[in-house]
């Protein structure tokens, strides 16, 4: 090959670029379309020039990552040495002097960083090498591999840089490597497009789980009452002394008493209906002093 040393420095430029964050993406489900402009080295067997090429590709993203085009390229060269003879499939002499090659092929595309401004990505694909004039029976099977980089200006406009091997052949005949080297412009249409609110709200994290204490006031219960009915409490006929049975009564209401210290109580009583009143003025006022004791 007379010289792949412009076609290698393009495909070092692109190495830089691959680390590059950015805020460009590559659309799934959009369409691009990429004229472009290039130089072509030939394989000295072919015996013919290097020279610039030109074409175009439109391609599809079915993802982010992965992608499918089609391009044509047109190259427009003349024999190296008129000179030869003992030419085979592929190749050109003399009498020939000017020959147009054009490339036409499907390939697939891989995007290794689809959200990033600089997104390198690799090519592989098929098609067919027409010569005119013809340099065998009909056009020649092409495939090709490469490599390359997107740098995405706007979301729908950016710059890119193609690096090929053209491995041209026939079915048991000589194959050769013609290798090329395309910087064009891209142009990108629909696709689903990640807003700026959407970015950001992927960059945000959630925030933290609120925790709020909850003080439940409870109405404050109304004081407790407590009833201590003394009708079963009685006393002797004309004196103060108290029944057996009433002592029992009284002992319950105590211990009632005791486990609510809070307790306001009242006592009352009645005289027996059937003493005189000084008498049960008397008897009451004994009764008071026997408790107060």
């Amino acid at each position: 090959m007379k010289s792949v040393y412009p076609a290698l420095l393009m495909a070092g430029a692109c190495i830089p670029f691959s680390g590059v964050d950015a805020c460009a993406e590559t659309r799934a489900e959009s369409v691009e379309v990429s004229p472009f402009v290039g130089y072509n080295f030939f394989e000295n067997d072919q015996n013919l020039k290097n020279r610039p090429l030109f074409g175009g590709r439109i391609g599809y993203n079915f993802s982010k990552h992965f992608g499918v085009e089609t391009a044509v390229e047109f190259i427009e060269t003349r024999v190296y040495d008129k000179t030869k003879t003992g030419l085979t499939e592929g190749q050109f002499g003399s009498p020939t002097d000017r020959v147009n090659l054009t490339y036409y092929h499907i390939d697939a595309v891989y995007y290794f960083m689809p959200d990033s401004r600089f997104t390198p990505f690799v090519v592989a694909g098929l098609g067919r090498a027409h010569y005119s004039p013809k340099a065998s029976a009909g056009d020649m099977t092409a495939f090709n591999v490469g490599a390359g980089v997107k740098y995405s200006m706007t979301d729908t406009i950016g710059l890119r840089l193609d690096v090929r091997d053209y491995i041209v052949t026939e079915v048991m005949q000589d194959t050769y490597h013609n290798l090329g080297a395309m910087a064009g412009i891209t142009f990108a249409f629909g696709g689903n497009e990640t807003t700026t609110s959407e970015a950001q709200e992927k960059d945000v994290p959630p925030p933290a789980e609120s925790r709020s204490e909850k003080v439940v006031v409870l109405p404050l219960s109304a004081p407790k009452v407590i009833f201590i009915d003394f009708d079963e409490i009685h006393f002797d006929f004309d004196r103060i002394a108290r029944e057996p049975e009433a002592k029992k009564v009284l002992k319950k209401d105590i211990r009632v008493l005791k486990e609510n210290p809070w307790a306001q109580i009242r006592i009352s009583g009645n005289t027996s209906v059937f003493g005189s009143t000084a008498c049960n003025i008397k008897l009451s006022d004994g009764i008071r002093g026997e408790n107060n004791r």
